[in-house]
């Protein structure tokens, strides 16, 4: 599916939430090169860490802030750290950085957030081309630490709605 189309999805699933779970990757000029298994890939270890973000052109931004919040505090008390990258003044960054510690971010432009009806976010999980961070993006108890911070602040959510 479309970014787009999921959110039209999740509009005809009535749903409540739409959560949009992501790898993030970094601006061409920080990659740089290295080979591994005879194979040439790009890598960055400069930035790690998951990214949030929200869109004010949702169907209710508002709510779409106020989960983005609650998520980016239950990653940080599971211990995941945010990355910073994306409020760099830099072209293809430059975004409204709303929170440091929690690592929110207004980004009103993304399909899938300003597409749909419902609160929505996009979490980045963490940055895919940080080789370590790859690793842990990987190993199963990170991923069901990082799903049971994003279940924990959907039930929070769910309660307070």
């Amino acid at each position: 599916l479309t970014l787009k189309e999921r959110a039209q999805f999740a509009r005809a699933k009535r749903a409540n939430l739409l959560i949009s779970l992501h790898h993030d990757s970094v601006q061409p000029k920080y990659l740089s090169a290295w080979i591994y298994e005879q194979r040439r890939l790009s890598y960055c270890d400069r930035f790690h860490g998951y990214s949030i973000f929200y869109s004010e052109r949702n169907g209710n931004p508002k709510a779409s802030s106020e989960f983005a919040h609650l998520l980016g505090e239950e990653l940080r008390n599971s211990g995941f750290v945010p990355s910073l990258h994306h409020a760099e003044n830099i072209k293809g960054e430059r975004r409204q950085l709303l929170d440091a510690k929690l690592g929110t971010y207004r980004f009103d432009d993304l399909v899938v957030l300003k597409s749909s009806a419902m609160p929505a976010v996009l979490i980045e999980a963490g940055i895919i081309v940080n080789r370590a961070e790859e690793v842990r993006l990987a190993d199963p108890k990170s991923q069901k630490l990082m799903a049971a911070s994003i279940s924990r602040a959907v039930v929070w959510f769910s309660l307070n709605d």
